[in-house]
C-alpha cells in the first residue's frame, strides 16, 4: 500500500538583488574575512602561496584547485594596499570572486541568530 504523501511545506525564500558595483564588492570583502576567520585565512593563502612557489606541477595544482582562494587572497591585498578595488585588476575569475563573497556576507547579514548559530 502506498504511503499517504506529505504536504508540501512553505518555503521561506530570501531574495535581494546581487551587488555587481566594485565599491559595494569592496565594502563587503571585510566582513567576509571577518566571517571566516582573518588570521586561518591569512594562514591558508601564505601557505598556497608557498605551495605555488614549490614546483611548476605544485602551482598548476594551486591554480586549478585552489583559485578562488588565491583571487580572493590577491583582491584583498589590493584593497589593503590601495583602499579600493581596482578596475583594471578585476578579471572574470576575480568578478565570480568578489560577487561569492559579496553574497556570502549578503545571506549571512539576513539570517535569523537562530540560523547563524546553527552553522556554526
Amino acid at each position: 500500500m502506498a504511503e499517504p504523501q506529505k504536504p508540501i511545506q512553505h518555503l521561506r525564500y530570501m531574495r535581494f538583488d546581487p551587488v555587481c558595483k566594485l565599491k559595494g564588492l569592496a565594502e563587503r570583502l571585510p566582513e567576509f574575512l571577518a566571517l571566516v576567520g582573518e588570521e586561518p585565512w591569512r594562514k591558508r593563502s601564505d601557505h598556497l602561496a608557498a605551495e605555488a612557489q614549490r614546483s611548476p606541477y605544485r602551482a598548476k595544482i594551486v591554480s586549478d584547485y585552489h583559485w578562488l582562494e588565491m583571487e580572493l587572497g590577491a583582491q584583498l591585498m589590493l584593497l589593503r594596499e590601495h583602499g579600493r578595488l581596482l578596475p583594471e585588476e578585476v578579471f572574470m575569475p576575480s568578478m565570480a570572486v568578489l560577487m561569492f563573497a559579496a553574497m556570502v556576507v549578503d545571506v549571512h547579514r539576513r539570517l535569523s541568530e537562530a540560523a547563524r548559530v546553527a552553522l556554526i
